[in-house]
């Protein structure tokens, strides 16, 4: 009795670790055919590290190398798939290879442009520059879970 209580948890077991690998393919399948479509050639693109996250929204990480206009390729950029809305971004979209000075130079800039203009009676216009790296979004989708 006992023996058979066993396997039938083994059996049960099994099948919940099978089911769940078959419901993370479909998501990561998914995931692919978004990403590809978002490349210029979406046929050269080759995929590593593609996992379902822990998350309740179950987003899908990987990275993907694929051929821009030219025909080279570019190297792998990291991608975050959101099923719902059926959303990608790339690392790549969060540019910007500047140091914490080039930000805060920039920014400055502004700051004396925005005075400049009050001091004639225009209206100020404040565009800043933030280091999108720094940023909660970048941290969840490209830090956080790999």
């Amino acid at each position: 009795m006992t023996l058979k209580v066993l396997f039938i948890a083994m059996l049960m077991a099994v099948m919940a670790v099978r089911a769940g690998e078959c419901a993370d393919n479909g998501i990561i399948e998914k995931a692919k055919s978004a990403v590809k479509r978002a490349l210029k050639d979406p046929y050269s693109a080759m995929f590593r590290n593609v996992h379902v996250g822990k998350e309740d929204s179950h987003p899908v990480r990987g990275e993907v190398n694929a051929k821009n206009g030219c025909g080279a390729y570019i190297g792998y950029d990291k991608f975050f798939y959101k099923p719902k809305g059926n959303v990608v971004t790339f690392e790549r979209q969060y540019a910007g290879n500047h140091d914490d000075e080039y930000y805060a130079n920039y920014n400055r800039d502004v700051d004396r442009w925005n005075d400049q203009q009050k001091a004639e009676g225009r209206s100020e216009m404040k565009i800043y520059l933030i280091n999108l790296r720094k940023t909660e979004d970048y941290k969840i989708m490209f830090v956080d879970g790999w």
